[in-house]
């Protein structure tokens, strides 16, 4: 299974200004456990944390999900982009704010290439594989906390997809949500393997957080990697609540 090919090819070029271009074979295995995972999980809201132009939420337009999504980017560009994209979209709304620790006021360091953008300083090793990603400019932006607006999104919602693409501070906003995630049946992070970012959770931090917190890896996908010698640097994990998982066969971790 793969995307309709004007959506691929927007994925593909997404993926390149990471620094990082899958195969068509990755892409098959990837997208068809994470079909499963939808159709197997009962989701009927994905929360799209770290959207900047809704590329996650178009993907999983693309594997056929009809269901709420709800994204979050406080990036004042990214936002004007992703909202002309949630026009078109009735069960597709948003809100302009990054997800936290705490609720205050934040200064984002802008990258160039946008979906670099973060909190945390960023190390000479990932600018080095990556020149686009070169902080410009500072932008203050708005920073909320899962657990406080969890309740209103969620209401009525029975199978919650939590995703987290956020520059290093995926534990921040894990923390932000800890009375929350319980009702989450699928978590998504980003895990770096090399942190590019000073002061992030590292792959195994994130995994045992996760085991603690009651989710078990269910897959994982290959992210940004070292231009030149092919090293893996990023990767996207994908856990599931302990409470949802049942006793069926759902056709999850087959796949390498």
């Amino acid at each position: 299974m793969f995307l309709p090919r004007s959506l691929d090819m927007a994925v593909q070029r997404f993926l390149k200004r990471k620094g990082y271009v899958r195969t068509r074979a990755e892409d098959g295995v990837a997208i068809a456990r994470r079909a499963r995972l939808l159709a197997s999980q009962g989701i009927d809201l994905v929360l799209d944390v770290g959207a900047n132009t809704g590329q996650f939420a178009l993907q999983m337009r693309g594997l056929g999900y009809r269901g709420r999504i709800h994204s979050f980017e406080p990036m004042q560009a990214a936002w004007a982009r992703l909202c002309t994209r949630m026009a078109g979209d009735p069960l597709w709304s948003g809100t302009q704010a990054a997800l936290g620790e705490r609720c205050s006021e934040e200064s984002l360091n802008v990258a160039s290439n946008s979906v670099s953008s973060s909190f945390l300083e960023m190390l000479p090793t990932h600018l080095a594989n990556a020149p686009r990603s070169a902080y410009l400019r500072d932008e203050t932006v708005r920073m909320s906390r899962l657990d406080d607006i969890f309740p209103e999104l969620a209401s009525g919602m029975e199978g919650v997809w939590l995703k987290l693409d956020v520059q290093g501070y995926e534990y921040n906003v894990l923390e932000g949500g800890r009375g929350v995630l319980p009702r989450c049946r699928i978590v998504q992070l980003e895990m770096s393997l090399a942190p590019p970012y000073a002061g992030q959770r590292t792959f195994l931090e994130l995994c045992s957080y996760m085991d603690a917190a009651g989710f078990d890896p269910v897959g994982f996908e290959a992210g940004f990697q070292e231009p030149a010698s092919g090293i893996l640097l990023q990767v996207d994990g994908i856990f599931r609540n302990r409470r949802f998982a049942g006793g069926g066969d759902d056709g999850v971790g087959r796949e390498a």
